[in-house]
């Protein structure tokens, strides 16, 4: 009997050991089957994020893109806009010049020697007014380039070209050039002459006048950007900022004088190949009307336009003014001379 009953206690021991595991392993079954559907649903999750994701990539870069062809578009619509109204305004100032002329009795162009055998061209520039600046949406535009109208009462001839090597060297009898025959291996008589001061040029045209009785001076700041608008109210004469084929802009080294087309006045290279040094102190503009403004009478700079063969975009533009000490003499300084009206009317 006593037998009996231990079996009976193992029996019933194992059973329950036996019930033990079954439940044990049950409750593992049913941890891990909750942990493998927590672990799908954390996957499907981060599945259905990165689709997410990579839709709300494809949406970005879509409107990027579409937004870039915007900008380039709006970009041509406006370049040919101004390309429009430069054309337009040159026109007029091309007739107005041509009026002047036979009002005048004056010829549109005309030589004068300034040296024995060596003439320099002008053209006939007619009185008119003017916005000089620019206006605040020009992207490029400094601030002292403060937009006001500007009246210029009086005509003027201004040298179809920059002043040349050989023009300056058969006055001078020198040729300061940096980028001279001797550097460049080729002739460069023809090339506007560069790395001259503002002094320099005052004595060039003094021995002018007394060697040849020629009056010459730089333009004002004023005379030099209206004579190169001819016209136009846009940031070039061309329209919109030029182009490297409409102006010696990008590295290397200077064109010769009238490589590329001229503006509506018929001046060459007014902007590109060197910078031109004008009469001018600088001073900032006013907002008020001027008549034919000649700058203070004193500061520390002086005043130079139409930017150099080896710039940025910025200075490609009618109404940039860069700023130096009158004595500065650099590879890409020039100059453009300024004939006036009873001086051109001398006999040659």
């Amino acid at each position: 009997m006593k037998q009996n009953s231990q079996s009976f206690i193992f029996a019933m021991v194992a059973l329950a050991c036996s019930v033990g595991v079954s439940c044990y392993a049950l409750y593992l079954a049913n941890s891990l089957m909750a942990r493998n559907r927590e672990l799908e649903a954390r996957v499907q999750t981060e599945a259905e994020g990165g689709r997410r994701r990579d839709f709300n990539l494809r949406q970005s870069e879509e409107m990027e893109r579409l937004e870039a062809e915007r900008r380039i578009l709006a970009r041509v619509e406006l370049d040919r806009q101004q390309r429009a109204t430069a054309e337009a305004e040159s026109a007029v100032a091309a007739a107005l010049q041509a009026d002047f002329a036979i009002n005048q009795a004056k010829p549109v162009e005309l030589e004068r020697e300034i040296a024995p055998g060596v003439k320099m061209a002008f053209r006939l520039i007619p009185p008119g007014t003017f916005q000089m600046g620019s206006p605040n949406d020009d992207p490029f535009r400094n601030e002292n380039e403060i937009l006001h109208t500007v009246e210029i009462t009086q005509g003027f001839y201004m040298a179809k070209f920059e002043i040349t090597q050989d023009q300056w060297k058969a006055v001078m009898g020198v040729n300061p050039s940096h980028s001279n025959s001797e550097k460049l291996m080729e002739d460069t008589g023809n090339l506007p002459v560069d790395q001259v001061s503002f002094v320099d040029v005052l004595e060039f045209c003094a021995k002018v006048q007394k060697n040849a009785g020629l009056k010459l001076r730089l333009p004002t700041e004023a005379q030099w950007e209206y004579a190169c608008r001819a016209g136009t109210s846009t940031p070039s004469y061309k329209g919109p900022v030029m182009r490297d084929n409409q102006g010696k802009f990008v590295d290397g080294n200077h064109k010769p004088v009238g490589s590329y087309p001229p503006n509506a006045f018929g001046l060459y290279d007014m902007m590109g190949n060197v910078w031109e040094w004008c009469f001018d102190w600088f001073a900032e503009y006013p907002k008020s009307t001027l008549k034919d403004p000649a700058g203070p009478d004193q500061g520390i700079y002086r005043i130079l336009r139409g930017g150099p063969w080896n710039d940025n975009w910025s200075p490609r533009r009618s109404a940039y003014r860069l700023k130096l000490p009158e004595n500065t003499r650099w590879n890409r300084h020039g100059a453009r001379l300024v004939l006036p009206l009873e001086a051109a009317m001398a006999k040659p």
